[in-house]
């Protein structure tokens, strides 16, 4: 089975940064965990400084290992409209953009030793 990377970045509302950060990590990614295919979820949040419009922002990374990464992309879509997943209105949902990789090359890591 292939090993795929999906990087999703997002924004949180004006002034909904707390709210969202909790509601991922006690409810939402749990729930990705769950849909097959999905063996990882690191999720980082953006510390530069906090644009104008309010928007916090962050970036997800989903370790796939899957014959088809949009597969299971379209099952996040089809377990959040049957209501199979648990769903918040605190992110802009205009703000979610998605970019699957595939590792080309390792060399190490930078926080080795």
């Amino acid at each position: 089975m292939a090993k795929f990377y999906l990087l999703l970045s997002s924004a949180a509302k004006p002034g909904r940064a707390e709210e969202y950060s909790e509601w991922c990590r006690t409810r939402h990614l749990p729930d990705l965990m769950d849909v097959p295919g999905v063996v990882g979820i690191k999720r980082y949040k953006d510390v530069g400084k906090v644009p104008e419009d309010g928007q916090v922002r962050f970036m997800t990374q989903f370790e796939l290992e899957c014959e088809d990464p949009k597969a299971v992309v379209a099952e996040f879509g089809r377990r959040m409209a049957a209501k199979e997943m648990d769903t918040s209105d605190c992110y802009d949902p205009a703000s979610v953009k998605m970019q699957f990789t595939q590792l080309e090359t390792e060399v190490g890591s930078m926080f080795q030793g």
